[in-house]
């Protein structure tokens, strides 16, 4: 835990992980089939920031190379028209979501390897922070803001790591589907990517519930010495690679809460990635990440 004062907001972070793991197999039945819900975190796997160094978590084979041929390469779609995956690999489908093409990969245990996002909590807590602001059109008719005029909103860093057996493959952008066309940052968003709210620290009252904020999913950082160097995704074909995280930079357009109706007070701020479970992952125990502030 950790205390940091900016601009007059002061930052307490805590995040609580760990506990049973539960992984995930191939079946979309009931969005997750469980295969092992006992099995526990390893000591020491969790978020580190971009640059660190840090390894990808422990999930089982092969971090890095789940793609055919060069490591630079995105996995190859497969099923349907004839379009098999080369020896070696198998066809998996990206469940539970609707409109997400199956990829090539290695086996895992004999299945499906999966991605597993979480939120990197040591970068929301170190760069958050109140500005004031004059409303545009744009983020009023997104509904970013609650109204015109000078706002106060808090601004955060949101850091979505990909620490799993697989790359998050979600395809070349449309008009349908699971993407809109974002006016603000002029490209596609993946919708319901992650979620903001702020919370009462003393009766546990959702005060804010921001709008499921849709990402532009891409490889921003690489946060673990195995992955590949380069990266394989941005904003028109996007998904995250193992061992790289996606990041969103608070001083992005809409990357905030509206504060300006919010009195004074300690209250969380929380921010989960795949909160509908619309991804498939290994692991959904470490989505959420939360910080401690508290507004002047």
């Amino acid at each position: 835990m950790g205390v940091r004062f900016r601009g007059g907001l002061q930052i307490v972070a805590f995040v609580a992980l760990g506990g049973a793991v539960a992984l995930v197999g191939q079946s979309c039945d009931g969005r997750r089939s469980e295969r092992d819900a006992t099995a526990t975190a390893q000591p020491g796997v969790g978020p580190s920031a971009p640059g660190s160094g840090g390894d990808a978590s422990s999930a089982s084979s092969a971090s890095a190379g789940v793609v055919a041929g060069s490591t630079d390469d995105p996995p190859r779609l497969c099923g349907g028209g004839g379009n098999e995956c080369p020896e070696g690999l198998i066809c998996c489908p990206q469940c539970c979501l609707a409109g997400l093409p199956p990829v090539c990969v290695p086996p895992a245990d004999g299945g499906c390897p999966l991605p597993d996002l979480s939120v990197d909590e040591g970068m929301l807590a170190t760069k958050t922070y109140l500005e004031t602001i004059d409303a545009t059109e744009c983020e009023v008719a997104e509904k970013c803001l609650d109204g015109p005029g000078k706002r106060r909103v808090l601004r955060f860093d949101v850091s979505v790591p990909n620490r799993g057996a697989a790359d998050l493959v979600l395809g070349k952008p449309d008009a349908g589907g699971p993407f809109e066309f974002a006016t603000c940052h002029k490209h596609y968003h993946f919708l319901g990517f992650a979620h903001y709210r702020l919370v009462s620290e003393t009766d546990g009252k959702v005060l804010l519930l921001g709008r499921k904020q849709a990402f532009c999913a891409r490889d921003s950082a690489r946060v673990a010495r195995s992955a590949p160097y380069n990266p394989r995704y941005d904003c028109n074909l996007q998904g995250i690679q193992v061992g790289w995280s996606d990041i969103y930079d608070p001083s992005l357009p809409c990357q905030f809460l509206d504060v300006t109706d919010v009195p004074s007070g300690t209250y969380r701020l929380e921010v989960e990635v795949n909160p509908d479970r619309t991804m498939t992952e290994l692991r959904y125990d470490n989505n959420i990440a939360s910080v401690r502030v508290k507004l002047p």
